[in-house]
């Protein structure tokens, strides 16, 4: 297993009779600062939330907002169809749905809509 880079984002996996569907919370993060790399047995998604509290001279009373670089290395437990794959980024969750396929696996970037 890959180490994770900074912070992890709180992820479900699961699946369907067609799917592997891959669900993670990444409130607050601009779609191009998301990545989104597969090899057909693990799903790679990357990313930077930036600070979102205004600059300048502050105290923070709490600090729970996880922000930086993180990464986060998903083993896929079967094997996909790398032409049907599908992101979808919408009120604070990125959704990856991949389709289930047999044969063999070939890397690809997936375009986060």
């Amino acid at each position: 297993m890959r180490p994770n880079l900074g912070w992890a984002p709180p992820t479900d996996v699961y699946e369907t009779e067609t799917e592997f569907i891959v669900t993670m919370d990444i409130a607050g993060m601009d779609r191009r600062d998301i990545s989104v790399l597969t090899d057909g047995k693990v799903l790679t998604i990357r990313g930077v939330r930036n600070e979102v509290a205004p600059r300048g001279k502050k105290q923070f009373h709490k600090m729970e907002i996880q922000v930086g670089p993180f990464q986060r290395f998903i083993q896929i437990p079967g094997t996909i169809d790398g032409q049907s794959l599908h992101t979808n980024y919408a009120n604070g969750f990125l959704e990856v749905r991949l389709k289930k396929k047999f044969g063999s696996p070939r890397k690809r970037n997936i375009k986060v809509e």
